[in-house]
């Protein structure tokens, strides 16, 4: 895995769209863009069922979107199989 440039965002979202099938479609995040540069600060707010924990679900590669592009310190994350994912959890992201 590399690691994102100085001059490029640590997180980066693009046109990113997450569906679930719960007796229909529901849309939970639907065409976000955001970029987070490298030792940055950021708080995510919004009501409940807004998309907050599925946004962070996401960016730390515990789920996949239904569309659009996730990369994260330089490495697009929607195309990595399981252990990829597992990898990237390992070395480069953390809840806490």
């Amino acid at each position: 895995m590399e690691s994102a440039t100085a001059d490029e965002p640590i997180v980066r979202l693009a046109d990113v769209r997450k569906e679930y099938s719960l007796g229909g479609m529901v849309t939970e995040l639907d065409d976000v863009d955001l970029s987070l540069p490298a030792g940055s600060y950021t708080a995510e707010m919004g009501p409940s069922g807004s998309g907050k924990s599925t946004l962070l679900n996401l960016i730390g590669a515990l789920d996949t979107q239904t569309a659009g592009r996730v990369r994260v310190d330089g490495t697009v994350i929607d195309g990595l199989s399981e252990s990829g994912r597992a990898r990237l959890r390992g070395t480069k992201s953390g809840f806490g």
